[in-house]
């Protein structure tokens, strides 16, 4: 309320005395005016220690707060949990002596939380280039995966930057490396797949294959809404005369690898590390230099999809504030430290309520892949699943038989998204144009969700001959009967990069072939061909439903080129234009229960599997004297506890190997899909010991866990109760 100007006008008529309290109660309206818009903020309980430029995340309703600035210069040793129902901070686990950061990297994985890099000891302290991991339920801390140049192996001192969680990987990007003196990069996007490390950290680093920040900058907000990491403001430099705020925002969408530069902020920003967050389908974030007591929101699908900023003065902070931690729980924004002024640390906290508009949605990455192939080939189609608030189970379903959904069928949406994946099966398919449709619904309790699709848009050329592929081919001759036998293949270089996803036959075996098998389809629509680079060293692995190679009581195994047998070193031959590929002996032959992996040599990009004979002991004698069984279960045992797991870990013991011997490790679902693959080597007694951690998305149910090595194979069954 203020005075109006007749008010003002008569004012200037009275006495002094009553023009003095006059003006006097004018100046109290208008500081209660100048209040008001602060005014739902309300003062709750200190923190214990004055905090400036943490690190802050939100898990189950309590805002954790790690390290920043405390008596300036020094880094804060200390971590704090608030709990915004009981209005109480508690002290947590410290991290290890002479480790505590600032400007570090953050996100929250699961219960724990990465802090990725960032500057030790104090304001101009050095940069490191260790990964340290929370875990929130251990209330304990242990190494991650360092930081090394992938190019180099060196260490990569980083901080000053950003990072985020899309699906089950990790993007650092941005900040500065070797030293904060004006060395802002824009050479490194960092990624690191979670799963794979936790599985095999030892084989498992950090990738610089994404493209890096368009404008490179330090003092950056990052954040994921939408299965896209948006990165906001930030700085020109550091230590050396730098420190130049800016008005840059852009979004990184992982499934093209694309930056696309945003809507300018309205005022240059930086400093807002551990205030920006994503609420109702918007992005907020409060404070920081260049805007000190804003709280400014992003609307990502306004202005054509380039989003729109607009300043939220209803929540205009209680004190201006560089560094500050803000973030909402439930329907309370809690604002907590910060620095007031670059040197003065706070402990102070505030609470207020905040309108919500929750957008109970599932959505996909991409919403639409257009796809051109030859017929009889295949194609993964990878994608991101999300909601914009809360978790979610889902089930996916398609509507179309030649797309099938081959990884995460069903599980648990999350606003940092779920990596799916589809697969597009042209087998069969006339040339033509085909559609399909892949639906996510909500499943289960709690809210209801609006479902989501993304559509796949075909086209189908005829096949033509192909270059540069191992050709699993139909064509041997004498091979009859036995069309669709094999269920399974896939091939991979030596040391385990993939060379191609894998794929399936149609078909069941014929109980009356227990005997002799041929796995060799007699249509040429059962020719299926894996693409590789080039000449060298690979493995094809087959994998059979029923009968098992042990109840068949299998002895020798003889590989056919275009029906060309070759008994004595096992020779894999080539004719009509595909080359040479060789078995170098048969200790490059191992067979289990119901898998033949064939490892061998390739002179080029071609190479023709015409047919795989297994023989039984009815017809070993026409085989030759057998040599001694690669595969044998007699080997080696493989122990697994506790089984049934109701915690989502199983620990593995392996006995009875050679010493320092490489044994793979492999966790399949019913159908056969690995889930899960360990490598490990024994010690100098034969043994080893690890522990497997069971991805959150596996359902309740019967799993496989399969040790295969040169020694043999052994296999235990794995029940999951959670």
């Amino acid at each position: 309320m203020a005075a109006s100007w007749k008010q003002l006008y008569l004012l200037r008529k009275e006495p002094r005395l009553v023009r003095s309290r006059f003006l006097l109660i004018l100046v109290l309206l208008l500081l209660l005016q100048a209040q008001e818009a602060a005014a739902q903020w309300k003062r709750v309980r200190n923190a214990h220690n004055d905090r400036g430029e943490m690190a802050t995340v939100v898990y189950q309703e309590k805002i954790y707060s790690f390290g920043g600035f405390s008596t300036w210069p020094n880094v804060e040793p200390t971590n704090e949990v608030y709990d915004p129902q009981t209005d109480t901070w508690t002290y947590i686990a410290p991290m290890p002596e002479g480790k505590a950061v600032t400007h570090e990297g953050f996100v929250l994985v699961d219960n724990t939380v990465w802090l990725i890099g960032g500057r030790l000891t104090d304001s101009h302290g050095p940069l490191t280039n260790e990964v340290w991991i929370y875990n929130i339920s251990q209330d304990s801390w242990s190494r991650g995966p360092a930081l090394k140049d992938p190019a180099t192996g060196k260490r990569l001192l980083w901080g000053g930057g950003g990072a985020g969680l899309l699906g089950r990987t990790i993007h650092v990007v941005g900040g500065f490396v070797a030293t904060a003196c004006d060395n802002d990069q824009d050479k490194y996007h960092l990624t690191l797949n979670v799963d794979d490390w936790l599985v095999d950290p030892a084989h498992t680093t950090w990738q610089n294959t994404r493209k890096p920040m368009p404008i490179k900058r330090n003092h950056i907000s990052t954040t994921v809404l939408a299965g896209k990491l948006y990165v906001i403001g930030g700085q020109f430099g550091h230590d050396c005369g730098g420190g130049e705020d800016q008005i840059y925002s852009h979004r990184y969408d992982p499934l093209t690898d694309t930056w696309t530069r945003l809507t300018d902020l309205p005022t240059v920003r930086s400093h807002c590390e551990a205030s920006i967050f994503p609420l109702d389908g918007s992005i907020y974030f409060a404070g920081g230099d260049g805007a000190t007591s804003k709280v400014t929101i992003l609307t990502p699908g306004a202005n054509k999809g380039l989003g729109s900023w607009a300043n939220a003065d209803k929540y205009d902070l209680p004190n201006p504030y560089i560094g500050v931690s803000a973030k909402v729980v439930g329907s309370t924004f809690v604002l907590s430290g910060g620095k007031i002024g670059d040197v003065d640390p706070r402990k102070e906290t505030y609470t207020a309520p905040i309108d919500r508009h929750i957008p109970y949605k599932l959505g996909f990455g991409a919403g639409c892949f257009t796809k051109n192939m030859k017929s009889g080939t295949h194609a993964v189609l990878k994608n991101l699943l999300y909601t914009l608030e809360g978790e979610k189970a889902y089930t996916l379903t398609s509507d179309a038989d030649w797309l099938r959904i081959t990884k995460k069928p069903n599980g648990k949406a999350l606003p940092t998204a779920v990596d799916i994946e589809a697969t597009i099966d042209a087998a069969g398919l006339a040339p033509g144009t085909y559609a399909a449709t892949v639906t996510a619904q909500g499943q289960g309790d709690g809210p209801d969700f609006e479902e989501a699709s993304f559509c796949v848009n075909l086209t189908i050329t005829a096949a033509e001959s192909k270059e540069n592929n191992i050709r699993i081919n139909a064509g041997g001759a004498g091979y009859t009967n036995s069309a669709g036998h094999f269920w399974r293949a896939d091939t991979y270089f030596e040391g385990g990069k993939p060379a191609a996803d894998f794929f399936e036959v149609a078909g069941t075996p014929d109980d009356s072939l227990y005997q002799q098998y041929r796995y060799a389809p007699t249509d040429s629509a059962f020719d299926y061909n894996i693409p590789v680079p080039g000449a060298g060293k690979y493995a094809v692995k087959l994998y059979f439903v029923e009968p098992t190679f042990k109840e068949a009581g299998a002895r020798r195994f003889a590989v056919a080129m275009e029906g060309q047998q070759v008994l004595s070193n096992y020779d894999i031959y080539a004719q009509a234009g595909y080359h040479r590929a060789v078995v170098e002996s048969f200790k490059d032959i191992a067979v289990n229960d119901s898998v033949l992996s064939i490892r061998f040599t390739s002179l080029s990009g071609n190479a023709l599997i015409s047919a795989i004979e297994v023989a039984g002991p009815d017809s070993a004698t026409a085989l030759g004297t057998p040599p001694p069984l690669a595969g044998s279960n007699t080997c080696c045992t493989l122990q697994v506890w506790p089984n049934p797991s109701i915690t989502g870990r199983v620990a593995v013991k392996l006995q009875g190997y050679k010493a320092g011997q490489p044994v793979d490790l492999f966790l399949q679902d019913v159908t056969g899909r690995v889930i899960r693959r360990l490598h490990l080597q024994t010690n100098l007694m034969g043994t080893s010991e690890s522990m497997m951690i069971l991805p959150e998305s596996m359902a309740n149910g019967l799993y496989l866990l399969e040790a295969v090595s040169t020694t043999g194979t052994t296999r235990k069954k794995l029940l999951l109760t959670r």
